[in-house]
């Protein structure tokens, strides 16, 4: 869309139940424990802004926000292709939220230096992923 510098999304981070005296703020609408990310891209899909680490909340979108955010959801799509992100990260929380940054930044950089992964597809589970950057990551690279 012409003129738009960014759009923003969040989504959430599957952990293991972080402890403490309320854990339960850490639960998720859907059942499970998760790091709720708010996240800004821009249209090559970089993050340009990241806040990682507050309990679930709910939030209400504008028309124009709904427009915008398959951008960012091709983005989360992308960046979840890191296999730590789409399981259970099993640490501690402070340490989670520095897995997630780490993920971050990289994704960036292969953003930036124009190294090659899939989109996901729509229809796509994430298992089918193709090889390439994300693949070798993930020890799946061509053989």
């Amino acid at each position: 869309m012409p003129g738009v510098i960014g759009c923003i999304d969040g989504c959430h981070v599957p952990i293991q139940n972080p402890g403490g005296q309320h854990p339960e703020i850490y639960r998720c609408r859907k059942g499970w424990m998760s790091i709720n990310v708010m996240a800004v891209c821009d249209a090559s899909l970089k993050f340009t802004d990241l806040v990682v680490g507050w309990p679930e909340k709910e939030r209400q979108y504008a028309a124009s926000h709904i427009r915008t955010r398959n951008t960012i959801e091709r983005t989360f799509g992308v960046w979840k292709r890191f296999g730590v992100l789409a399981t259970k990260i099993r640490t501690s929380l402070a340490n989670a939220k520095f897995v997630i940054i780490a993920c971050t930044v990289l994704h960036n950089i292969a953003v930036i230096n124009g190294l090659t992964f899939e989109h996901e597809d729509e229809h796509d589970n994430g298992d089918s992923m193709q090889p390439g950057i994300f693949a070798a990551y993930n020890g799946r690279g061509q053989d």
